[in-house]
């Protein structure tokens, strides 16, 4: 059995396997648009409304799971605008320690078999 997006499935599920893509691509096309998206005065983007629309098509279980994940990522986005708006200072004076030991030579290559 193979694991996608925390669900298990086995080879002959294809209508299943579909649906769960269907959602996740449903989620990418959100998120990159929340992400990244320029139209904030805007009530909802075309790629917003589209993929709502999209949503609205799923069954009511996947409606759910898609609506918890998008207010998790949503309440999560904006968590973290605030912490780091208010930690500009903090990040500017790490970010010139870690410059000053770089220079040093006090850091070494990460090294990803490592981790």
């Amino acid at each position: 059995m193979e694991e996608y997006g925390g669900v298990g499935r086995s080879a002959h599920h294809g209508s299943a396997t579909r649906r769960l893509r269907k959602i996740e691509g449903i989620r990418l096309l959100i998120y990159n648009n929340l992400r990244y998206g320029s139209g904030r005065d805007q009530i909802m983007t075309r790629l917003l409304e589209k993929a709502f629309a999209e949503a609205s098509k799923l069954p009511d279980v996947e409606q759910d799971s898609l609506a918890k994940w998008l207010l998790y990522e949503l309440t999560s986005e904006r968590r973290w605008e605030e912490l780091f708006a208010g930690s500009q200072d903090v990040l500017a004076k790490l970010a010139d320690e870690a410059a000053l030991e770089h220079s040093q030579g006090k850091t070494e290559p990460l090294d990803l078999e490592k981790l």
